[in-house]
């Protein structure tokens, strides 16, 4: 995943700015992200082909068959594109004085949101699914959340400090993003970090793609509504913070269901240690069949 989707991802954003800054072209630029984009499905392609064998032919019966049983990861792949894109259109379109500074800054954003993958996918591996051992799973969870509050934490506190003086930097004094932009960026930025590893990662792994699917609607719902409200009061700027709450109301819900199940999971625990002779032999963690792709990987 890292190698051949998120590597060109980045490597497409580097090489595009590096170009861009050079040329002054955003034609160049947007053909080196439309290259990336290629090159890495076409690797993947590759890969899975090469791993798995040429698939079978697909149905239309098949494939409804297929959506309805990732429903859960359909929802929130929509939901999630509805609240962080539809923002970006909007602002685009209705314009403003500060629309150059708001997509700007929704472009750091992008980027930010495309440096945590990395973190995510290996800890979608590391972290143990469900039906293994319990203490394990327990303490990698636990574990999982505390790096989801630092690196929230480290990604607010650097893009709401720095993004102002990196916007006047990079863009050569050209746009400059104000603080109450930056902020509402950081703060979504922090939101999406958290909510990457507490969804994607526990919430999934623990079995509940449901709760994610509802925490992304709920987000969505939340991020349209005040984005139209907001913008009536803060034009531009108010996008920008309507995203910061749609990616905080996700966070708030993903937490409530994931404490819920953590402590179901807690008591199933002291149940089973309380039981004698209840516990099973706990088979050594191992790495899921290259032929059974866990649900995680399929809704990030």
């Amino acid at each position: 995943m890292f190698l051949f989707d998120v590597a060109p991802r980045i490597a497409a954003n580097l090489v595009g700015l590096a170009v861009a800054g050079l040329t002054h072209s955003v034609t160049l630029y947007l053909a080196i992200q439309l290259v990336g984009g290629v090159v890495l499905v076409v690797c993947s392609a590759s890969v899975v082909r090469k791993r798995f064998g040429r698939p079978d032919r697909t149905s239309v019966s098949r494939l409804a068959t297929t959506l309805r049983y990732q429903s859960s990861g359909v929802l929130s792949a929509i939901a999630g594109s509805a609240y962080t894109n539809i923002p970006i259109v909007f602002v685009g379109a209705v314009g403003g004085a500060r629309r150059d500074e708001v997509l700007f800054a929704f472009r750091i954003l992008r980027i930010a949101i495309t440096g945590i993958t990395p973190l995510t996918q290996f800890l979608q591996g590391w972290v143990p699914r469900r039906d293994s051992d319990v203490v394990q799973q327990l303490k990698r969870l636990r574990i999982a959340l505390r790096l989801a509050a630092a690196t929230a934490l480290v990604m607010t506190l650097g893009l709401a400090s720095l993004l102002p003086a990196v916007s006047s930097l990079v863009t050569d004094g050209q746009i400059f993003v104000s603080f109450d932009v930056s902020a509402a960026i950081a703060i979504a930025v922090g939101a999406i970090a958290a909510s990457q590893i507490t969804g994607l990662v526990c919430l999934v792994g623990l079995g509940r793609e449901r709760a994610v699917a509802v925490s992304t609607t709920a987000g969505a719902i939340a991020g349209v509504a005040l984005m139209l409200a907001f913008n009536a009061f803060a034009a531009a700027a108010g996008v920008a913070w309507s995203v910061a709450v749609a990616e905080t109301v996700v966070l708030v819900v993903q937490c409530a269901a994931l404490r819920r199940a953590m402590h179901s999971l807690e008591q199933s625990a002291m149940r089973a240690a309380a039981t004698p002779g209840s516990r099973r032999p706990v088979e050594p963690l191992a790495p899921a069949s290259p032929g059974k792709r866990d649900t995680a990987s399929r809704v990030s």
